[in-house]
């Protein structure tokens, strides 16, 4: 026989193996049986081989398949032609509909029947006792399918730049969608998503930066904002203040778009700020120009002993380098 079963189902003759003498020539390869079935009736071989369920067809999002003849259901569906539903209720007080056949998940449960924990961001990591700096996947509202992040405690860590493995003077599609490894040393979670964490206005974000600086005593500084967000397709900076630092400040361009190297949203068609000093920021000015901002994703040197962030703000190298930064936010009001 055919194995194909439709070929098998255009079968109008047996031919019993032991009957043969020689292996006849076929244009398939054969199917063998050790069940006896003496007839050369169509109708008994379409029976044998269940011939009649051959143009099934599959409801609720079900997938024929012809060999063997039958239905592949989708998730939650059963039956002959996937109009059963195989699930009787939710856990958790889920909402279960019976005419889509799904559960809908209260906020800090989700999976097919409401018996997963949802971790909405890092904090319910960290509510459950987890701590340190650990890659979990969140899922928001704005990512149900789930986001990778690096978590720092209760926080969602959005730029490291430890050292020159990374080069940060990239392109506006690079920011936007992020760069490098969230488990590693040098990576930006990318402007879209951090926006889409952010922007929503039921929530604030607190954002803090740490900083490690080369002399005295190479000591860290931490700065927090309790309002920060990102918001429109520019991603423009939300800050209700601004983080000081030896030297400069950071994140002082208060209501200023972000600009990358390819893409000078700032507004001053003299110079572009992310080219001359080689990372995307959010400016409100550049070198020269009297600011004392800090650009976090900027280029990474070594100096002799001396090695961290340049910063052309400081024409004669009388403010200590920046050696590796942190930059994580942290819901401030849950939903």
């Amino acid at each position: 026989m055919p194995l194909n079963h439709r070929l098998r189902c255009q079968c109008t003759s047996i031919y019993p193996g032991g009957m043969n003498t020689y292996t006849p020539d076929r244009g398939f390869d054969p199917f063998y049986t050790d069940r006896p079935l003496f007839t050369d009736l169509k109708i008994e071989i379409d029976n044998y081989f269940e011939c009649e369920n051959c143009s099934l067809t599959c409801e609720n999002g079900g997938t024929f398949i012809d060999d063997p003849c039958h239905c592949s259901c989708a998730q939650n569906w059963t039956g002959k032609t996937c109009t059963k539903c195989a699930l009787t209720g939710c856990e958790n007080n889920g909402t279960f509909n019976k005419t889509t056949c799904t559960c809908t998940c209260p906020k800090q449960w989700m999976g097919n029947t409401c018996t997963d924990t949802r971790y909405y961001d890092c904090q319910d990591y960290s509510s459950d006792g987890e701590r340190g700096i650990r890659v979990r996947t969140i899922y928001t509202s704005k990512y149900p399918r789930g986001l990778k992040v690096n978590c720092r405690g209760p926080g969602i860590v959005i730029q490291r730049h430890k050292n020159q493995d990374f080069d940060f003077n990239l392109g506006w599609g690079d920011y936007k969608d992020g760069f490098g490894d969230v488990a590693g040393q040098n990576f930006w979670l990318g402007n879209e998503k951090i926006r889409q964490l952010t922007e929503d206005t039921t929530n604030t974000w607190t954002i803090q930066v740490l900083c490690w600086l080369y002399g005295s005593g190479n000591k860290s500084l931490e700065g927090k904002i309790q309002k920060f967000r990102l918001l429109g397709e520019n991603y423009t900076l939300q800050a209700n203040d601004s983080i000081s630092v030896e030297g400069g400040t950071i994140l002082s361009a208060n209501n200023m778009p972000f600009s990358t190297r390819d893409r000078d949203n700032r507004g001053d068609s003299d110079v572009n700020c992310a080219e001359e000093l080689t990372g995307g920021w959010w400016f409100k000015g550049c070198s020269g120009g009297g600011t004392t901002e800090i650009n976090l994703n900027g280029e990474y040197i070594a100096n002799g002993t001396n090695k961290g962030l340049k910063r052309p703000q400081c024409a004669d190298n009388n403010c200590p380098y920046i050696r590796r930064t942190l930059m994580v936010i942290k819901r401030n009001k849950r939903n």
